[in-house]
């Protein structure tokens, strides 16, 4: 995978949860922006949870200020990075790079 001074990363994340899983997404981009790479969350609703559209930031991680969209560029100098539990995201891409966990 190459990134160039333009890409931006987008790590898939679900909204309103606190788990293992979120928090390891939410410390990946704040590492990600910490080397200067544009990076964003993007947040998706988990079957049968709460998702508040409006707020999708669980408290546990606003200490990390990633900045969070709901829209992906599809472009692709970008890369889409969805976690092992929704690897069905990872269709959404069309001319992205992606990446699964697992």
């Amino acid at each position: 995978m190459k990134l160039y001074p333009d890409s931006k990363v987008y790590v898939c994340c679900p909204g309103n949860v606190q788990t293992g899983g979120p928090e390891s997404l939410h410390q990946l981009a704040f590492a990600l922006i910490s080397l200067g790479i544009q990076t964003y969350i993007c947040y998706f609703k988990l079957k049968g949870l709460p998702f508040n559209h409006e707020n999708p930031v669980h408290n546990a991680y606003k200490k990390y200020h990633v900045p969070y969209t709901f829209i992906l560029e599809d472009t692709p100098q970008n890369v889409f990075i969805s976690p092992e539990t929704n690897n069905s995201l990872l269709y959404d891409s069309k001319k992205c790079s992606v990446l699964s966990g697992g």
